[in-house]
């Protein structure tokens, strides 16, 4: 080949090379050999575990999944044990009418303190009932009220009359409404066909207060309350 080939003559001599290899017998069998006994060994060999982990990331994992079942656990009877159901102003309304009446058929006091004394024998961890220093209270009742017991008191501002309801605060809860903060208390309103309601929790008490009167009126009445 010249000392300089021009591409024609590279492509030329290349072509020959490849010619005469192509001539050349090749022994293959030992290849053959190789291949299959690979694929034999891949056959018997366990399918690899990507997932496979070592021993204490197995005992971490298993005590990561146990800490979880345990705080799953945990929350269904966390769940279970708040059995406080929502106060809804219609069902609060229907207690009112119920409550105002049987007010002749309720137990006469003209006291807190003896109402305590009157209901305290019917419900024996009954919650006190708060003070009222703005309104007279006038009778007293235990009611069965979606399925829990609550205190039904009747009071009067003047001539109207208002009823106060008393139950745990484990087993009621004011429906969402509009909130009032009043001297730091607060105060959940709600109004259905004109009568007013103010519900309250303090401490281990839920408190309604409700009435037919003005809502700045029904505010003072539950701000005089006296837990």
């Amino acid at each position: 080949m010249p000392e300089n080939p021009s591409p024609e003559q590279l492509e030329k001599a290349l072509r020959g090379r490849l010619a005469r290899l192509a001539a050349v017998p090749v022994d293959t069998s030992n290849l053959e050999r190789r291949l299959r006994a690979v694929l034999a060994d891949a056959d018997q060999a366990p399918a690899p575990n990507r997932w496979h982990l070592p021993r204490a990331w197995r005992s971490l994992t298993a005590v990561a999944a146990a800490i979880l079942i345990a705080a799953t656990v945990g929350l269904v009877f966390i769940n279970l044990g708040n059995t406080s159901v929502l106060a809804g102003p219609q069902d609060m309304a229907r207690l009112y009418a119920q409550a105002t009446q049987a007010e002749a058929m309720m137990t006469t006091v003209t006291s807190v303190a003896q109402a305590n004394r009157v209901l305290a024998g019917q419900w024996h961890d009954l919650p006190q009932i708060p003070n009222s220093n703005t309104a007279q209270l006038h009778a007293c009742c235990i009611h069965d009220f979606m399925d829990s017991k609550v205190a039904c008191l009747i009071l009067r501002d003047g001539q109207t009359p208002l009823t106060m309801v008393v139950g745990r605060a484990r087993e009621f809860r004011p429906a969402a409404g509009r909130v009032v903060v009043r001297d730091g208390r607060k105060f959940t309103l709600h109004e259905v066909n004109g009568l007013r309601m103010a519900m309250m929790q303090r401490d281990d008490r839920f408190v309604c207060l409700m009435g037919e009167v003005s809502e700045e009126r029904l505010l003072e009445l539950a701000e005089g309350l006296k837990f």
